[in-house]
């Protein structure tokens, strides 16, 4: 009976330790059913890859964790699959150099961080406007930025659709007119620029269409 009450610990014991310890995986999908995003976690903390996708079913970014915190390796990638970023975290903050692309592959310059400061930056003027660099990792993963069109850059969310279109002149300065979309495809805001600052009327929209707000600048002042 000694034995038996004995083995029995060891038993329950062993089933502890090993439930002590889980591992799982946590998706989430687009509306569609199209899967958004793969997280490991282990204890309830993110550890390991973090991947997001493209509505296409591409990779957006891999992500590295480390008992919760992003540590190592982080990779962000065009629609197309074409690689758009590649750099590294040490215990949640940017850590060296931030090689960036433009959707033609050719370099766009590099960002250099140094426990998450940036002490340097060789980057092109058109990605000083990216969003990975101005915006929350929830936001950023929302958007892609492509190369130069027809005088526009053109932002577009994970969806697909057309988030904004910004003019840019050779200086790399804003120049004409800028519209910006909801992610449904409703105008949700127009201006105009010239040589980097906000000129004339500025309108704002609601999803319904309706005018939301009205705004006029000059030199980049509002008026």
């Amino acid at each position: 009976m000694k034995r038996i009450f004995i083995t029995l610990i060891l038993i329950l014991s062993i089933f502890s330790i090993t439930n002590a310890y889980s591992e799982e995986m946590h998706k989430e999908y687009y509306d569609s059913g199209k899967i958004l995003k793969e997280s490991h976690f282990s204890n309830d903390k993110k550890n390991g890859l973090e991947k997001i996708y493209y509505e296409n079913g591409k990779i957006s970014s891999i992500k590295n964790y480390k008992n919760g915190t992003v540590d190592g390796e982080y990779i962000e990638y065009y629609t197309d699959g074409k690689l758009k970023l590649k750099g590294s975290y040490k215990n949640g903050l940017r850590n060296g150099e931030f090689k960036t692309y433009l959707i033609n592959s050719k370099s766009a310059g590099s960002m250099f961080y140094k426990n998450g400061k940036e002490i340097k930056s060789t980057l092109t003027p058109y990605m000083k406007e990216d969003v990975f660099f101005n915006y929350s990792d929830k936001t950023e993963a929302q958007m892609d930025i492509r190369d130069k069109k027809d005088g526009y850059y053109h932002m577009y969310y994970l969806n697909g659709r057309v988030m904004r279109l910004v003019p840019c002149n050779e200086q790399g300065l804003y120049d004409g007119t800028f519209m910006q979309y909801y992610e449904g495809g409703q105008l949700a805001q127009k201006g105009y620029f010239k040589n980097g600052l906000e000129e004339g009327e500025f309108i704002w929209y609601y999803e319904d269409g309706k005018i939301k707000e009205k705004a006029f600048y000059k030199n980049g002042v509002k008026q």
